[in-house]
């Protein structure tokens, strides 16, 4: 047969559940701040270390250019040739927007690496 319950004995094991969902419930409340703090700063860390990445790459671009520029600028005083400097070049062989016209156009400035290393890379051949 099946048990039923007084109603005094359902009413304590009711109250008994609420009082334990209660304390759950503060004690998730507690930890929530707290966890959405941790989440915040493990995703500034991680934007971080990529943004030191991106900075580490583009340092080591720079030197890599700087270190063709020197290249090509020591290779121009050792050689002597006055017919070699980009000053002397024949105009159909500079470097100009319309000798090349698949070349990127900057107004004239070579302030973009990939523009400097074509422009060094087009002097040296």
């Amino acid at each position: 047969m099946e048990e039923t319950l007084s109603f005094s004995e359902t009413k304590a094991h009711l109250e008994a559940r609420i009082s334990k969902l209660d304390l759950e419930r503060n004690s998730l409340t507690i930890q929530m701040p707290v966890l959405k703090e941790k989440l915040t700063a493990l995703r500034l860390e991680q934007k971080a270390r990529t943004i030191e990445g991106e900075i580490a790459a583009l340092h080591s671009e720079k030197a890599l250019i700087e270190e063709e520029i020197s290249r090509y600028d020591s290779g121009i005083s050792i050689e002597g040739d006055p017919n070699s400097s980009p000053e002397n070049e024949p105009a159909s062989s500079s470097n100009s927007d319309t000798a090349n016209p698949s070349t990127p156009r900057h107004n004239g400035n070579a302030s973009q690496p990939e523009e400097v290393i074509s422009k060094v890379e087009d002097q040296l051949s």
